[in-house]
């Protein structure tokens, strides 16, 4: 019956969303705070970013490093997402 062959995906969808949102809990967000905690925040904080990064064979302090951030801080939101789409393989910081 069409009417049920969806049920196995929506039941694993379920299941991942109840990792991130207890299921009983989920209807005190609304979609937009879901989407949040499941996709991660739309807007890449370059600070949140900075302030996470792990430096391995260069000192953060470099001047190419400085440059670095000041450029990333000058794209727009676009662009930001684009680039960590390109070096993470995501378009969103986690949540």
């Amino acid at each position: 019956l069409r009417l049920n062959e969806n049920e196995e995906a929506y039941r694993q969808i379920r299941r991942g969303m109840s990792t991130v949102v207890p299921m009983n809990l989920l209807n005190l967000f609304s979609w937009k705070q879901v989407e949040t905690m499941v996709c991660g925040a739309p807007d890449i904080n370059v600070e949140i970013l900075k302030n996470n990064t792990e430096y391995s064979g260069v000192d953060s302090s470099a001047p190419h490093v400085a440059f670095f951030w000041e450029v990333l801080s000058e794209f727009t939101p676009k662009e930001r997402s684009l680039f960590l789409r390109f070096v993470w393989g995501r378009s969103r910081l986690p949540a």
